[in-house]
């Protein structure tokens, strides 16, 4: 007979006080580092970012201002992850390893200092993912799919490549039996309400170059080896390695979950080489879309380590941790 969830087990030493203390020096270390070293500052815009994000750099007025935003994004994105992950029991024992190690994948890349294009739409996607699940076998789900696309869309005001997950969450709510053709439609009128509201403005003052920027969603240029660096190489492969293995845990544990939890960490699978697709195709922009795998990566990286037992995972857990702590200190090294 199959055995199902009905309780905590005892918090494994992974979870322990010292573990999340240590994640949390190394976090706040490596942003007091990055902004005593000024790293990532100033922010620049670009000619083929946002029209928005170009202009909100303009006005940045200090870099503690900039590094505080940028932390407070992380954190609030962190603390929703973590909020969803309790809600929908992705992880189907207390854990608090989403969120720590949601900071701590950032944290370790000071090529996310001190905010960028993606810091916004990291914090977008996250929210959006969250109402993404709750539409869950839902009958109507019309007003989620609007506030969905609005979401966004209003995230590529300030980074515009986050259209390309848009694809991702018709295919999510298509899993999860809510995509009806009132769902499409609305989910179409809450895209187009952002940029209606965009073009009233344009045609106001006679500026049109806000949609020049659509361009730049199919400027692909393959990333290439001399593109990053080889630590940064390292950092990519050493989170695509602990993914892969988190990913072929949950399929070789399929019947583990119940059938709910099994899609939703599924999409969390596509999602994660979604971003990892994107990074390889949009090299200009590589750094924003490693950045929201971010996302999917510390949920299943968690789902992993939190449920699987034995002496290997436990050497593979803190060696690890220990990895991108000395990446860490070699980045940060490379800044000086």
């Amino acid at each position: 007979m199959e055995q199902r969830y009905t309780g905590y087990r005892v918090k494994s030493k992974r979870q322990s006080l010292w573990v999340f203390t240590g994640i949390t020096f190394v976090c706040f270390g490596s942003w007091v580092a990055g902004y005593l070293s000024s790293v990532g500052f100033p922010v620049y815009g670009g000619v083929g970012d946002a029209p928005l994000w170009n202009a909100f750099c303009k006005i940045l007025p200090s870099k503690e201002i900039t590094y505080l935003i940028g932390f407070i994004l992380m954190m609030g994105g962190a603390v929703l992850l973590q909020k969803s992950n309790y809600e929908l029991m992705l992880i189907r024992e207390k854990s608090k390893l989403p969120f720590f190690l949601n900071i701590f994948l950032i944290s370790t890349n000071p090529n996310f200092f001190p905010l960028n294009p993606a810091s916004f739409g990291v914090f977008f996607l996250i929210v959006a993912i969250s109402l993404l699940f709750s539409t869950y076998h839902r009958h109507d789900v019309r007003s989620t799919a609007f506030n969905i696309s609005l979401i966004i869309s209003l995230g590529s005001l300030l980074w515009i490549h986050i259209l390309w997950f848009i694809p991702l969450f018709w295919y999510g709510m298509y899993k999860f039996r809510t995509l009806t053709v009132r769902a499409f439609l609305a989910s179409l009128v809450g895209f187009v309400t952002i940029y209606w509201f965009l073009l009233g403005w344009c045609v106001w003052s006679r500026d049109f170059s806000p949609f020049f920027v659509f361009s730049s969603l199919f400027k692909i240029q393959l990333i290439s080896f001399s593109y990053m660096d080889w630590i940064n190489w390292i950092g990519m492969f050493l989170v695509a390695f602990v993914f892969l293995i988190a990913v072929v845990n949950i399929i070789s544990h399929d019947l583990d979950d119940i059938q709910r939890t099994r899609h939703f960490l599924y999409l969390l699978v596509l999602f994660g080489f979604w971003s990892f697709a994107l990074a390889v195709l949009f090299a200009q922009s590589a750094d924003e879309f490693l950045q929201s795998a971010c996302i999917p990566s510390s949920l299943l990286i968690a789902h992993f380590f939190t449920l699987s037992r034995g002496r290997v995972v436990g050497w593979l857990y803190y060696f690890t941790l220990l990895s991108f702590a000395v990446i860490l200190s070699v980045r940060l090294w490379n800044f000086l």
